[in-house]
């Protein structure tokens, strides 16, 4: 998963979604984002027609919201993302250790790192500028 893109944007066209590359890096998910990401482009597109300007310009509206509200979050997750590939195996088996058996599901990408750094705080070194 690629992570964020620097704009979704061009005269007369708004990208959203797995376009925009809004799919978390992390965890893959993406439906959320381009909800948000939906929401936001139409309401930068009924502007826009009441304006009659659909210039890239204009529409760099829509790259601000999207980007202030999950455009962060896309940003540290694609770090934590390359921090995990950099990993040994032996590392990583270790973090999986830390978290197997909690319910994953039901815990944000946050809450996990968390419970990675419980297990291993050495690894706060290593993402410090994650947070």
């Amino acid at each position: 998963v690629y992570g964020e893109i620097e704009t979704a944007v061009a005269d007369n066209i708004m990208l959203a979604g797995d376009a925009a590359y809004h799919a978390d890096p992390i965890t893959g998910g993406g439906i959320a984002n381009a909800l948000s990401a939906g929401y936001y482009a139409g309401k930068v597109a009924a502007e826009a027609v009441k304006r009659n300007d659909f210039s890239a310009n204009f529409l760099r509206k829509y790259d601000d919201l999207w980007k202030n509200d999950f455009g962060r979050k896309l940003r540290r997750n694609k770090k934590l993302q390359l921090k995990f590939i950099e990993m040994d195996d032996a590392l990583l088996n270790k973090l999986a250790g830390a978290i197997a058996g909690k319910n994953l599901r039901e815990m944000s990408v946050a809450a996990i790192v968390k419970e990675l750094l419980k297990a291993h705080p050495k690894l706060l070194w290593d993402l410090k500028d994650l947070f």
